[in-house]
């Protein structure tokens, strides 16, 4: 009985060592986008543009290489027992997938994009919701205007820091 469990824990770590974690992956990039037009794509590859640039290092890539932790954007309307709902992340080993509420492409809405935005990506990395009010992580987003240097700097430093470690 100890010898059958000892192989199978050894089985199990030399299998579950073949398998790449996202953090292995970073960066990310966008390899798909679903429901979003030309001018849509443009504009959220511009919110890549910031986040690199606010992070001072490539989280995004925007390349089409090989490498990197594949990510699928998809515009989807909120579902109908959660109408306020502005974005939903699926994170997987292999890839991650980032549905925007259609309502934030509304002239009305627009403000919140960029924030809801990168509050996915931070599901992406692996960062969950924290209890910080005014944090990128907010289980409630802000018009992106409203975030602090402070709020950037910690949601930034949250993320490579998620990228590196298991």
């Amino acid at each position: 009985m100890t010898r059958n469990l000892l192989l199978f824990i050894v089985c199990f770590l030399v299998i579950g060592c073949g398998v790449k974690r996202p953090y292995e992956n970073w960066p990310a990039k966008i390899v798909s986008y679903s429901n979003l037009n030309q001018d849509q794509q443009t504009q959220l590859l511009g919110f890549v543009k910031d986040m690199n640039a606010k992070s001072g290092q490539t989280l995004i890539e925007q390349t089409n290489n090989d490498s990197g932790y594949p990510v699928t954007i998809s515009i989807t309307p909120p579902p109908s027992d959660k109408p306020l709902r502005a974005g939903f992340t699926v994170r997987q080993t292999n890839d991650c997938s980032i549905q925007l509420s259609d309502f934030l492409f509304t002239a009305s809405k627009s403000a919140y994009l960029e924030s809801v935005f990168m509050h996915e990506f931070g599901h992406c990395a692996g960062l969950e919701h924290i209890t910080t009010v005014g944090a990128i992580m907010f289980p409630t987003t802000a018009a992106f205007s409203t975030y602090t240097q402070t709020a950037f700097a910690s949601f930034f430093s949250s993320f490579t820091s998620s990228m590196r470690t298991p």
